[in-house]
C-alpha cells in the first residue's frame, strides 16, 4: 500500500501520553504538533521538560526510520546541535506500538527539545534581526544579497516584516520593543481590503537569474505574523 497522509497514526493527546508512559516511563501531558503523513506530539513533563513524540506511518519502511536516525548521530558526531533521540524502556530508539484506532502497528520515538542548546544560537537570531531592521519599523532584504554574499538593506514590505517577526516571536521577544514596533508597521500599512500591498519580489526563483512574486505571502505571513504576537502578548502594545 502506498505511503499516503490515509495511512498516518490518528490517536488522541491522551493516547499519546499513555504511550509515552508505557514506552518510555515518562509521565507528561503531551499536545498536538503539525503533522501530515505521520504524528507528532509535543510532550511536558512536569519538570518543564520538553519532548517531541514522532508516530510514523504505519506504512513506513523501519530502515527509512533507522537512516533518519543515523543521519542525526553522524550530524552530531560533526558537531552540529540536532534533536536528541530518547530511547525506550527496552534501550530501542525505535519502539515498537499498537495504534490504538486501528490495532495497526506503528514505530514511535521521542526526541528531546531541549531549549537550552539552542539559547545562545537563538539569542544571537534575535539580536541579528534587531540589527537590520528599518527605522520605520519594518524589514526588508534586497535581492542584491544574494550577489554580495551579505545582508543588503531594501525598504520594508509585508512578507519580510512578517518573517522577522515570526523570528522575534519563536525566540520569545513578541513583548521587545522592536517586535511592537513591527507590528505597528504591519498595522498602519494594512489597506481598506484588509490585506497588504508589495511591489517588491521577496521569492527566489534561482539566486542571480531569476526572482518571484508569491503573491499570497502579502496576506497570509503578515495575518500570521499579527496572530502569533496577539497569541503571545495578550495584544498589549
Amino acid at each position: 500500500m502506498p505511503l499516503t497522509v490515509h495511512t498516518a497514526p490518528r490517536i488522541t493527546a491522551e493516547d499519546a501520553a499513555e504511550l509515552a508512559l508505557r514506552l518510555y516511563g515518562r509521565k507528561v501531558a503531551a499536545s498536538d504538533l503539525p503533522s501530515e503523513r505521520d504524528q507528532n506530539f509535543l510532550l511536558r513533563d512536569a519538570g518543564g521538560e520538553r519532548f517531541v513524540l514522532k508516530l510514523a506511518n504505519r506504512e513506513e519502511d523501519r530502515a527509512v526510520l533507522e537512516f533518519q536516525n543515523q543521519a542525526w548521530a553522524h550530524l552530531a558526531a560533526k558537531g552540529l546541535i540536532v534533536p536528541r533521540l530518547i530511547p525506550a524502556s527496552d534501550g530501542r530508539e525505535i519502539a515498537d506500538a499498537i495504534q490504538a484506532n486501528s490495532a495497526s502497528r506503528f514505530a514511535g520515538a521521542i526526541q528531546a527539545n531541549s531549549a537550552s542548546r539552542f539559547a545562545g544560537a537563538i539569542r544571537l537570531g534575535a539580536n541579528w534581526l534587531r540589527s537590520v531592521q528599518n527605522g520605520d519599523g519594518g524589514w526588508g532584504e534586497s535581492c542584491a544579497s544574494y550577489e554580495v554574499h551579505h545582508f543588503v538593506p531594501a525598504p520594508s514590505t509585508p512578507s519580510q516584516t512578517a518573517w522577522a517577526l515570526l523570528g522575534l516571536d519563536a525566540a520569545g521577544e513578541s513583548a521587545s520593543d522592536a517586535a511592537r514596533r513591527g507590528v505597528a508597521w504591519l498595522v498602519e500599512h494594512q489597506n481598506a481590503s484588509g490585506s497588504w500591498d508589495e511591489e517588491l519580489m521577496t521569492g527566489t526563483g534561482f539566486p542571480n537569474v531569476f526572482y518571484l512574486s508569491y503573491h499570497l505571502y502579502r496576506h497570509y505571513f503578515p495575518l500570521l505574523a499579527l496572530a502569533a504576537w496577539q497569541k503571545s502578548t495578550g495584544g498589549q502594545q
